[in-house]
């Protein structure tokens, strides 16, 4: 399955609980998708990101990983959604 490439969007809300400074954990893991060129954008209550779909599941393994081990971290719910072939563009 490596070798199945195609674009996607992906929309992700991360919430780590049990932090009382989880807006940094929030942004390291922005600046992660930065870091692996996701191309981030600030979107209402989520984070929309742009690439190839074996980069988007990639990322979303990195991070899980940086979550788990956040000391700071006890639990953390990570929401996304993946579009494909759609026919609208979004913003």
């Amino acid at each position: 399955m490596k070798d199945i490439h195609f674009p996607v969007h992906c929309k992700l809300a991360l919430y780590p609980l049990g932090d009382a400074q989880y807006i940094d954990e929030i942004a390291k893991v922005w600046y992660m998708a930065q870091d692996e060129g996701l191309n981030p954008k600030t979107i209402h209550y989520a984070t929309r990101i742009d690439g190839d779909v074996q980069d988007v599941f990639t990322y979303l393994t990195h991070v899980c990983e940086l979550m788990e081990n956040a000391p700071a971290v006890h639990h953390y719910v990570l929401h996304f959604t993946m579009n494909c072939n759609s026919p609208t563009e979004e913003n």
